[in-house]
């Protein structure tokens, strides 16, 4: 079980290689249904993607990011009180590349 404001993305890869196929599109949704509802999820989302290509990459997080908005608008996100319980750190990573931004403690 996860926190309301969770956004899940089920991805399907090797999009490329449909002719070995295991998994059905049809189980891929149903899974995702299924699963919403055993685990109180308002939705898990779907995909399938090919990371040799790059077919969806992109839709994968447009979606995604599509469905944190709904929940902003809709009340189920409140950014203010998201980033008001973060701490942002400065990681040894982000110091050996030089690089200066942040991270998020609860990420």
């Amino acid at each position: 079980m996860c926190r309301s404001e969770c956004g899940i993305v089920l991805i399907g890869n090797k999009l490329d290689l449909s002719s070995i196929r295991e998994i059905s599109i049809e189980d891929g949704f149903k899974y995702c249904e299924d699963n919403s509802k055993k685990y109180l999820i308002e939705d898990i989302l779907h995909l399938e993607c090919s990371a040799l290509n790059g077919e969806n990459i992109d839709e994968i997080f447009s979606l995604l990011s599509k469905n944190i908005l709904s929940k902003i608008d809709n009340g189920l996100i409140n950014p203010n009180s998201i980033m008001a319980n973060s701490t942002f750190v400065k990681t040894k990573k982000d110091n050996l590349n030089g690089n200066n931004s942040l991270s998020c403690s609860k990420c």
